[in-house]
């Protein structure tokens, strides 16, 4: 999951829409399409310092009003509702998606997927 969240950082700075006719080409970081993605950018970092700070230990050093896994579990949430939001939000004026946007995309979701799997499993009729 920290590993995806990173790769979600990085690709929010990678070209997400492009256009390109006639010899001319413009392309436009995720961040710069969207304003909104600088949450992800702190979501991403606040989640890493906190798995950083937490790792080698049972507990995390600071008591904490959450659990462990409600805390990465709205990290997450957050991070893959807004780059979802961001991804299909294309800006007019023609643009296309570009490899940020696919790969913040998929990113988003393998970071997603081990803490929204068991929380799913634990719902009450599921076995």
């Amino acid at each position: 999951m920290g590993g995806a969240s990173l790769v979600v950082l990085v690709s929010l700075f990678l070209p997400w829409f492009g256009f390109s006719a006639s010899g001319a080409s413009i392309s436009v970081t995720g961040t710069t399409a969207h304003g909104y993605l600088v949450i992800v950018v702190i979501t991403v970092l606040m989640m890493t310092g906190y798995l950083v700070l937490r790792s080698g230990a049972d507990e995390f050093p600071l008591p904490l009003p959450i659990t462990h896994e409600t805390l990465l579990l709205a990290g997450t949430g957050v991070q893959f509702v807004l780059v979802l939001a961001g991804f299909l939000n294309v800006p007019p004026a023609g643009l296309r998606w570009e490899i940020g946007a696919y790969l913040a995309l998929l990113a988003a979701a393998v970071a997603a997927v081990p803490v929204v799997r068991p929380v799913i499993r634990s719902r009450p009729g599921r076995r």
